[in-house]
């Protein structure tokens, strides 16, 4: 690709759609060596995904090449002051045209997997609607789940994940220590229930539209009397 045998990543990029897909390039030595792509669905806009994307990838993968391509001047400027490489933007040349290709990489990229993963949300959507009219609830789009655990009958913990549109929310789980010591299920099921939505109450959180909690009947008594008392409308 290159004749002067330097190391260097090419970083495109193609947003459609609400969705982002990624495409960089590993030259060692003047050859391509290997490539990588991603897709996924942006939360902020398209600059500031690129921008997090590739930060991330360098706090992960420590790297000595001689320079990064990337697209935009504006992002280069950013990233040359977190990381100690190099990131150019070329305008012509061989080097323009590389970084072309790892944005056609992306665009080619996106068109494969974009249908795949519409199937999968559609899938998805089928279920939610399904699970909503079993439970005779208007939607189930956000999930809040709860199990609670002990170990040699002491050190209560509880665990809560957490799924919005069928999809993990893993920067949202939350582990619970919980007070009381014993071996008290019923107990443990108060405490977290009434500690996890006071929370949602006193900061204005975004409240689920569906609870699960693991047991039984007497658990899911437990974790309504607590919604109930805290004057919350939500399914459990």
């Amino acid at each position: 690709i290159l004749d002067d045998n330097y190391d260097r990543d090419v970083i495109g990029y193609y947003e459609e759609d609400n969705y982002l897909s990624i495409n960089i390039l590993f030259i060692r030595g003047g050859k391509l060596l290997d490539k990588k792509s991603n897709i996924f669905p942006m939360i902020n806009d398209t600059r500031e995904e690129v921008l997090s994307y590739i930060s991330n990838f360098y706090d992960k993968h420590t790297t000595r090449v001689k320079e990064v391509l990337v697209p935009d001047m504006d992002i280069n400027l950013v990233l040359e002051g977190s990381f100690s490489l190099k990131f150019i933007t070329p305008q012509r040349g061989v080097k323009r045209e590389i970084l072309k290709l790892a944005m056609d990489n992306a665009k080619n990229y996106y068109n494969e997997q974009i249908s795949m993963i519409k199937k999968d949300e559609e899938k998805i959507n089928n279920s939610l609607n399904l699970l909503s009219e079993l439970l005779l609830i208007d939607k189930c789009n956000h999930i809040e789940i709860f199990d609670n655990s002990n170990i040699f009958g002491s050190f209560n913990v509880s665990g809560m994940v957490v799924f919005i549109d069928g999809k993990k929310q893993v920067n949202m789980y939350r582990k619970f220590k919980i007070s009381n010591d014993k071996n008290d299920d019923y107990g443990t099921m108060r405490e977290v229930i009434y500690r996890r939505y006071f929370r949602v109450l006193k900061d204005n959180l975004e409240r689920p539209d569906l609870i699960i909690v693991d047991g039984g009947v007497g658990q899911i008594n437990v974790a309504r009397e607590v919604i109930k008392e805290l004057g919350l409308d939500i399914a459990v």
